[in-house]
């Protein structure tokens, strides 16, 4: 994504002209660029459990499976309706 210096108009990466409103300038090497969007794992809701596939305990996120609110582990990415009673964050992991 780049960024037209004239009008300030969002472009797509495949874009040689601006598509801005009666702007018609064409994208230069020095158009600002813009970052792909970034998901936030801090904010997603985690658990720490045990997980059966892994045989050890990790980390599950919230996720949606089939319409239905699932948990997903982290390491293997087995999904799962139900997970037991969340475990407490280990001590070297808490700010995670």
């Amino acid at each position: 994504m780049w960024e037209c210096k004239n009008c300030g108009f969002k472009n797509g990466n495949s874009n040689l002209k601006c598509h801005g409103v009666n702007c018609k300038a064409e994208r230069k090497a020095d158009a600002i660029e813009q970052p792909y969007k970034v998901t936030k794992e801090h904010g997603m809701k985690k658990v720490f459990d045990y997980c059966n596939k892994c045989c050890k305990d990790t980390f599950w996120i919230a996720t949606r499976y089939k319409g239905k609110k699932a948990w997903r582990c982290m390491s293997c990415q087995r999904t799962a309706f139900l997970i037991g009673k969340p475990k407490p964050f280990p001590i070297e992991v808490e700010n995670i």
